[in-house]
């Protein structure tokens, strides 16, 4: 009986203790370069990120919200418009809500086959366990090479 209540209590303290892990403020991931991914005669003129278009724009995940910035860089290429790479940030961290990031699925052209406008998917995954139970979810959206970010 003793057993079981040692047991008992390593799992509360655990829970207590586990469920307070915040994703902190700063980058949520490496940058994703999108380069390999563009075709091959407009990838031999996609520039450095250094050299592109910086766009940036903010969405909130989790409960309580956090705030992540997602950060993405194009170039244009006559009539058409191609993105190089994205990145997320945590800007402002939430109590207790982790943080996961990415893109999903491959680039996909929203435009013409002679003005292509390139759009990417992207998800931000939030988990916030409590003692009672476990909160999570999905914020899903695009961005696109015009600079614009949508959410789903």
């Amino acid at each position: 009986m003793k057993n079981v209540r040692v047991a008992v209590m390593a799992a509360v303290v655990c829970v207590m203790g586990c469920a307070g892990k915040s994703t902190p403020v700063g980058p949520l991931g490496p940058v994703l370069d999108l380069r390999p991914l563009l075709p091959e005669a407009v990838r031999a003129k996609a520039p450095a990120d250094a050299a592109a278009v910086e766009h940036r724009a903010e969405v909130t995940a989790g409960e309580p919200a956090a705030k992540v910035a997602v950060t993405w860089r194009t170039f244009t290429d006559g009539p058409s418009s191609y993105i190089v790479s994205m990145g997320f940030e945590v800007v402002a961290a939430a109590e207790g809500v982790a943080l996961e990031a990415g893109r999903f699925g491959e680039p996909v052209n929203r435009g013409t086959a002679e003005a292509v406008m390139q759009s990417v998917l992207w998800q931000i995954v939030w988990n916030n366990p409590g003692a009672a139970s476990t909160r999570g979810g999905t914020v899903t959206g695009d961005i696109l090479a015009d600079g614009t970010l949508h959410t789903n």
